[in-house]
């Protein structure tokens, strides 16, 4: 996709929000099938920008996710649709797979790097198509309009090549998730923890297992944990294994709402340690000081810096990436926002 069509998109994806905004009806919004950390930094906030933007009113909005985080959507809309409770968490995985794959293979013609497979959402897909129709059906929604996350995918790609260096400024609108639910039978005071296996930090490996044991060690000294781990696997992260002590704790997570359960547990912490990656963003935008770690740097730091910006300067939220094993602690400062004229 060359720089002019690209840059075009801006104004078209004004037009369409536009012609969203200019008759009522439900909105399908959604659904959200990729990370957490994208939902929570780039999608959530462009929505808030669009909607605002188009004059779409929050009762016609219809927003589809799964995990169920109401609260992360609360002061966008009223109406919420849970994708896991018309699938198992093994049918939605597999349902995901089929959805990159079918991505994948017509990867040239919607931009993409040729046969390049990605779980973000740049297209429309049959798993998609799926989704919205048995969520309005059990909704009992008819005449639907569908604002899809490859709306968000396409725009971003301008500040992801830094093409339009502004456009996170100007075109979202971050804030922090007020949450409408509680975590009940808690300690007073805690550390919440959720520390998954990923490519940033391996659980196949001897000296991470062995780190991340020390570190929850090291937090039960001096304060309660409680835990966030399921033992059900969404997508292809795992989870380290932790001892048992008598200061750590976990919570029932059910797969419809998991999501929301932890994040009202990390909303009620003193502290959020996790591993770096798109779950740690929850902790700054929940207003929770929060501790990332990882063990090998492969991630993309553009993203890291933006998220540390966004909760120092927006959030007002202590954020720190750290290398466990010795390594340094990133800690990024505040930067100007810029303002859509």
């Amino acid at each position: 996709m060359s720089r002019v069509a690209d840059v075009n998109i801006v104004p078209q994806v004004k037009e369409q929000l536009l012609e969203l905004g200019k008759k009522r009806g439900p909105i399908l919004v959604g659904p959200w099938l990729s990370e957490i950390g994208f939902e929570v930094l780039y999608w959530i906030p462009f929505l808030r920008w669009a909607f605002a933007f188009a004059g779409i009113p929050p009762e016609d909005v219809y927003i589809v996710s799964r995990g169920g985080p109401r609260s992360w959507y609360a002061d966008l809309s009223p109406n919420y649709l849970e994708i896991l409770e018309h699938y198992t968490p093994q049918e939605f995985r597999a349902g995901n797979a089929l959805r990159v794959q079918e991505q994948e293979a017509s990867s040239a013609a919607i931009g993409m790097r040729h046969r390049r497979a990605s779980a973000k959402q740049h297209t429309i897909t049959a798993f998609d198509r799926e989704i919205l129709a048995k969520v309005s059906a059990a909704a009992g929604l008819t005449h639907t309009r569908v604002l899809h996350p490859s709306m968000m995918y396409g725009l971003f790609r301008l500040f992801w090549r830094r093409q339009m260096p502004k456009l996170y400024d100007e075109m979202t609108q971050p804030k922090r998730i007020a949450m409408q639910s509680t975590a009940l039978g808690l300690p007073d005071r805690y550390v919440a923890v959720k520390l998954y296996a990923s490519p940033a930090c391996n659980d196949r490996a001897p000296i991470n297992r062995r780190l991340v044991r020390e570190m929850v060690h090291g937090i039960v000294q001096h304060s309660d944990v409680v835990l966030l781990h399921s033992g059900t696997k969404y997508d292809d992260h795992g989870e380290f294994p932790i001892d048992p002590h008598p200061r750590v704790r976990t919570v029932p997570l059910e797969p419809a709402t998991n999501l929301e359960t932890q994040s009202a547990v990390i909303a009620g912490a003193n502290a959020f340690v996790c591993t770096y990656g798109g779950f740690a963003y929850l902790g700054p935008f929940l207003g929770t000081t929060t501790r990332t770690i990882y063990a090998t740097p492969n991630f993309r730091r553009d993203h890291r810096d933006l998220m540390g910006s966004v909760a120092a300067s927006i959030l007002r939220t202590p954020l720190t990436v750290e290398a466990i094993g010795g390594g340094i602690a990133h800690k990024v400062a505040p930067r100007k926002r810029q303002h859509a004229a």
